[in-house]
């Protein structure tokens, strides 16, 4: 594979003639087989749809378990679709937006819209403020919807689709995309720091009494607690209610069902924020809830397992010539057995996979 890689949903999304670097479909890029030698290989994911579940959500997830340098990644995507997760990191900007925005009326209500490509935005007096949002949120392109109220603020960060960029907005994200290839990436510090030790530690297990089928029992839970008492750790049980109180801890252990989304993940991105020690890690909970991701990564490190096809809703009829009934149909975040659905016959087959199909656009099956 090719050390640049462009990936969209179809080509006429963009023309390759005088462009130097390989165009593929998600379909195609989606079905690819794992090379090893494809490792490093920096694929700049361009699909119109990244929503959770999405086409271009699995391109960038089957990317990263190729080990392929993937923009936007996975976390970036869930990210830039909850302020709750990205608002956070963008209260150092306030300094940089106020000194961008002072030739703007701040009349109360005014509104203004910024989009950026690469980090790259025509308007010029907003370009250094355009550099960091794309060091905080790493997307192809992004709007950026500002509004004023005495001093301008951000409102609101959200992905722009390639399908909604005018013919002058599409020259110049190609024109922004040639100058961040060209250029040297820097590696960023690690999120997620080890904490400065100290005498005595505090860790917060979060739990969910009422769970039906909790990861870890009250009595498990009671357990954690008078062992960290004997190392000279503080274990507090803390539940939902208590995410504003994460930064009083030097580590969090989730002991809930772990979900993309859901409250789970953003203690896990919240304490990683503080630099809390967390189990599970963020990276971790959205790469292992997911079925294809871990067929995908079992089948990159040559790991036996069970045969297993990807598909989508076009390759039924070439999935009953790759395995014979009865063989089951499973959604790819599903958990003790939710989404996964026996098949016998080509009628069950259509009516299990349109169910299924309602939620997510890639399915898994398995004899």
């Amino acid at each position: 594979m090719p050390k640049n890689l462009i990936v969209v949903d179809s080509r006429r999304d963009w023309p390759a003639d005088d462009f130097d670097i390989p165009v593929i479909t998600a379909i195609d890029y989606l079905r690819r087989k794992y090379q090893p030698e494809d490792r490093r290989t920096r694929v700049i994911n361009l699909c119109r749809n990244l929503e959770y579940g999405g086409v271009g959500y699995y391109c960038s997830l089957l990317g990263e378990a190729r080990g392929h340098h993937v923009l936007p990644e996975v976390r970036t995507l869930l990210e830039v679709r909850r302020q709750s997760l990205y608002r956070p990191g963008l209260a150092d900007l306030q300094p940089l937006l106020e000194k961008a925005t002072e030739n703007l009326q701040k009349e109360v209500g005014s509104t203004y819209v910024l989009r950026i490509f690469f980090g790259w935005t025509a308007d010029g007096p907003m370009q250094g403020l355009a550099r960091e949002l794309f060091e905080h949120l790493p997307m192809p392109a992004l709007e950026v919807q500002l509004r004023a109220n005495g001093v301008w603020r951000i409102q609101r960060v959200c992905a722009l689709p390639i399908g909604d960029l005018d013919a002058v907005e599409k020259a110049e994200l190609r024109a922004a995309l040639q100058h961040y290839l060209a250029r040297r990436r820097r590696k960023s510090k690690p999120a997620g720091c080890k904490p400065a030790e100290r005498m005595r530690y505090d860790l917060a297990i979060l739990h969910d009494p009422r769970e039906v089928l909790p990861p870890s029992s009250s009595r498990t839970l009671k357990h954690f607690v008078r062992i960290g008492k004997r190392l000279g750790i503080h274990v507090e049980l803390i539940q939902r209610r208590d995410y504003g109180r994460l930064a009083e801890f030097d580590a969090l252990f989730i002991r809930e069902t772990t979900r993309i989304d859901h409250h789970t993940y953003e203690f896990a991105r919240k304490a990683e924020q503080e630099g809390l020690v967390v189990i599970d890690d963020p990276d971790s909970i959205l790469r292992c809830t997911n079925k294809v991701y871990l067929t995908e990564i079992l089948r990159a490190h040559q790991v036996p397992i069970l045969e297993t096809v990807i598909i989508r809703k076009t390759d039924l009829r070439r999935l009953e010539k790759r395995l014979s009934y009865p063989f089951v149909l499973k959604v790819p975040d599903g958990s003790f057995s939710r989404g996964v659905r026996k098949v016998t016959d080509p009628e069950t087959l259509r009516k299990v996979a349109a169910e299924l199909f309602a939620d997510s656009d890639l399915l898994l099956a398995q004899p």
